[in-house]
């Protein structure tokens, strides 16, 4: 907790805070069972995810479960973390952008089974903090420009052209380092 409280002062000069808190909703197609626990207060389908993030902006805690109709107040209430982490939302929206960024599945409509959505955000998220914790020269340009939740829901947005490259190399070399074919 000592070295956490030492980079959030480093970073962000913020004292005695170990980690920041906050919760975004994931669009979701609309379940056939119990669809309107779905609907967030934006109108539309989704899960409410909470997360904590730590001074190097990778995720410490991921909570992907929760209807989009449940308010951030009960998931903070019911979380396992309410008591050792601050409310910094700059930080945390900050996260939250580079992961949607990072992973366009998460900002568009997420189409997998009901019950694999926690494992696909999740998943998302251990791959963010790999990525981070490598340094990942990931350009996220001008973060304000990044989908947010008063986005327009359902738009899909196309990524550049020079990204895509990029990123069907970098999946090539690691193809080739771990052997897969």
């Amino acid at each position: 907790m000592t070295e956490a409280k030492v980079l959030w002062q480093r970073h962000y000069r913020l004292p005695s805070v170990i980690g920041a808190l906050d919760c975004t909703q994931i669009e979701i197609q609309k379940p056939g069972l119990h669809g309107d626990e779905y609907i967030c207060r934006k109108g539309y389908p989704s899960i409410n995810v909470q997360a904590t993030c730590n001074a190097l902006e990778q995720f410490t805690s991921i909570s992907a479960e929760w209807p989009g109709s449940v308010h951030d107040g009960r998931v903070w209430r019911n979380s396992h973390v309410r008591d050792i982490v601050t409310e910094e939302r700059v930080i945390i929206e900050r996260c939250f952008g580079q992961l949607k960024r990072r992973f366009p599945i998460l900002r568009n409509c997420v189409r997998v089974a009901l019950n694999n959505i926690p494992q696909v955000v999740v998943s998302c998220a251990v791959l963010h903090n790999i990525a981070k914790y490598l340094k990942d020269d990931f350009e996220y340009g001008d973060l304000d420009s990044v989908p947010n939740e008063d986005d327009q829901p359902g738009v899909v947005r196309y990524e550049n052209p020079d990204t895509t490259l990029r990123g069907k190399d970098k999946r090539a070399n690691m193809m080739a380092y771990l052997n897969i074919q």
